[in-house]
């Protein structure tokens, strides 16, 4: 084994010692959605924001709280997407990813989605998750929920087709939706030295079986 193959053994070392830490949840209003009232997703958008915290994550899902679709023709296509907050007064703005899950969510219930790819949510930064058709003229609706003071900061916006623009009170209701994230591995500080004890080990073995052809 030369230099440089035990060095990505020792590289594969730490990584396989590294400490999966336990995923988050982000954003959570599922356990107390009102169903008094939802808000229709006609042909057009309708987002909730969220804050991360002091960490950064990778998210890992969504989970939206939607209430049964009116049928109207059919041929519709749900849609949900996860944008940041840069747009004229904290609406919404760029989309950041297109998320996959069920394109036609018929019963009321709720219902994951996903990143195709990492994505990560950066600490300390406002984003929105939105839903919306791209075609056919079916109604969906999307479950209101209690939401308590300081938690939505930027609360629910609705595109209607010439813009983004905040609806209803920012500080008592938003929508039913949880975010999840979880970490990156992160290894422990003792197998940190462990793994770099080993490495150096291993380089001063090279490095001694590769004197004699010097010579």
């Amino acid at each position: 084994m030369n230099t440089k193959s035990l060095l990505q053994a020792g590289a594969l070392a730490l990584a396989l010692t590294a400490t999966q830490l336990p995923a988050a949840v982000i954003f959570d209003t599922l356990p107390n959605p009102t169903k008094i009232t939802t808000i229709r997703i006609d042909p057009g958008y309708v987002a909730q924001s969220f804050t991360v915290g002091a960490t950064s994550y990778n998210l890992s899902s969504v989970v939206l709280s939607l209430g049964a679709k009116e049928l109207h023709g059919g041929g519709s296509t749900f849609f949900v997407e996860l944008l940041d907050a840069t747009g004229a007064g904290h609406t919404p703005g760029a989309v950041l990813k297109t998320l996959t899950g069920n394109t036609d969510p018929t019963s009321a219930g709720q219902y994951t989605f996903t990143p195709s790819t990492t994505t990560v949510l950066a600490a300390n930064t406002s984003y929105y998750i939105a839903a919306g058709t791209a075609s056919g003229a079916d109604i969906y609706r999307w479950d209101i929920a209690d939401v308590a003071s300081g938690t939505n900061p930027y609360g629910v916006a609705q595109h209607g087709g010439s813009g983004w623009s905040l609806i209803g009170n920012l500080t008592s209701f938003g929508l039913a939706m949880q975010v999840n994230g979880s970490l990156s591995p992160v290894p422990e500080p003792s197998e940190w030295a462990a793994v770099s004890v080993a490495m150096l080990g291993l380089v001063y073995v090279a490095k001694r079986r590769l004197a004699p052809a010097r010579q």
